[in-house]
């Protein structure tokens, strides 16, 4: 659509998880991806003080509405991408200008973060979600994440929210997919 603003495009921005300790389990809400092209996950990360243990586990489960109904896994994550800001200035992401792309072999609905980097520096990651992996067969709709960081040795703050792109009825304030 030329000249359209990002809602008009179809683009919208969803809040997931507030900024707030990652030292726990996280479990954003349902967002419906049923007239949605695709949906990307983000995660930030601040910095931490401390290298061991900070390995972040995600799972994402899929439900036929928004309150859960028959959850179950969703494998619908072949590709993300992450870049890590500075060790020796935690929770800054200056001089991070380059992702990483990283592409799995087959959709998955958990992925422990071991080996990208997730130690004192900040992190930045994004989960490319298709709509077309869930079991939209069975009524599957909608998607949320459950991120597992209770295996962090220190506090560290972080925040997720969802991108969707292609609405399929695109307006100049999108409908909600909550």
């Amino acid at each position: 659509m030329f000249n359209a603003g990002l809602w008009e495009q179809g683009v919208d921005i969803i809040p997931d998880i507030a900024p707030q300790d990652h030292n726990t389990d996280l479990t954003g809400d349902y967002i419906n991806l049923a007239n949605k092209d695709r949906a990307y996950l983000c995660i930030f990360l601040a910095g931490a003080t401390s290298d061991t243990d900070n390995v972040l586990h995600l799972d994402l489960d899929q439900a036929t509405d928004n309150s859960g109904t028959s959850a179950k896994a969703a494998a619908v994550v072949s590709r993300f991408w992450y870049k890590s800001g500075s060790a020796a200035v935690p929770g800054v992401m200056t001089g991070a200008a380059t992702w990483t792309a990283v592409e799995l072999d087959t959709p998955v609905s958990d992925l422990d973060m071991e080996g990208y980097d997730v130690g004192t520096q900040a992190m930045c990651f994004v989960f490319e979600v298709l709509p077309e992996n869930l079991d939209v067969n069975g009524g599957f709709t909608h998607v949320r994440n459950h991120q597992e960081a209770d295996t962090f040795a220190d506090a560290r703050i972080g925040a997720s929210w969802w991108i969707t792109t292609g609405d399929a009825y695109a307006k100049a304030i999108p409908n909600s997919a909550l």
